[in-house]
């Protein structure tokens, strides 16, 4: 099964044996009071994570594939660069968040635990401006 984000929507490719692949179109749901969303990257289970712009600030989310729930994972910031660019099959998921100095790259874990991996990967010198892209299937960012 192989899953490919296009806008608020997720298509997974289904194929059996000597047929050819199909598509699955998946609708993800807004977040509430959301003006605008879309989705950033998926992982083979189906699990998409995107953001949503609410009151003129974009919020995380992640749909579950499976069960067809979507979550809410807090505020990200006000521009563009903010948002969560990936997830894995573990389920961990990268991105990026404003605070008052700038941009940090962020983790959250399959239990919803949010780190900000900046502070805990720069030596001697604070990074402003780290973004966190993509994360691969053994956890590097």
């Amino acid at each position: 099964m192989r899953w490919c984000v296009l806008g608020s929507l997720a298509l997974m490719s289904v194929a059996a044996l000597g047929e050819v692949p199909g598509y699955k179109v998946a609708a993800i749901p807004r977040l509430p009071g959301a003006t605008f969303a879309e989705a950033t990257a998926v992982n083979n289970k189906g699990d998409v994570v995107g953001r949503a712009r609410v009151n003129g600030v974009y919020r995380g989310f992640r749909y579950d594939g499976a069960t067809g729930e979507i979550r809410d994972l807090g505020e990200l910031g006000p521009d563009d660069a903010h948002c969560f660019w990936g997830i894995n099959y573990s389920g961990l998921i990268v991105g990026t968040s404003a605070i008052e100095l700038g941009n940090r790259a962020i983790l959250i874990s399959p239990l919803l635990v949010r780190s900000d991996i900046t502070q805990v990967t720069t030596v001697f010198t604070p990074m402003v401006g780290a973004e966190a892209r993509a994360i691969n299937s053994l956890g590097r960012i």
